[in-house]
């Protein structure tokens, strides 16, 4: 039996028994199975590194997907709102125009009785 411990972590357990064969395991065999045995560990840790690589690399995509949705979104809005503002501006100009139309017509008016009575 050979343990694989890393950074004080219990990685995996390879155990082999051969009730046959007295001798099938010598010492070179498992000196042979202790290096295949850390070998495999590094091969699971490798897979493991690259499962969670390939679930933050989707959650990235996923939430930049969102974020290129969420910056569309935003700019319709400021579209829309910069529209709305663009129409209340000229409403307002001519507002203002007609305002000044009307006071300059009320001036008139006043000056023109103003002389009427004297």
């Amino acid at each position: 039996m050979h343990a694989y411990i890393e950074a004080e972590e219990l990685k995996g357990i390879l155990y082999l028994e051969n009730n046959l064969v007295t001798g099938a395991f010598t010492s070179e065999r498992i000196e042979v199975l202790k290096l295949l045995s850390s070998q495999i560990a590094i091969s699971l840790e490798n897979s493991n590194l690259f499962t969670d690589l390939v679930k933050e690399n989707t959650e990235r995509k996923r939430a930049e997907e969102e974020l290129r949705k969420l910056n569309e979104e935003l700019e319709s809005r400021v579209q829309d709102r910069t529209k709305e503002l663009s129409e209340t501006n000229v409403e307002l100009k001519k507002e203002i125009s007609e305002r000044k139309r009307a006071e300059d017509e009320r001036t008139k008016y006043r000056t023109a009785f103003a002389s009427a009575e004297t």
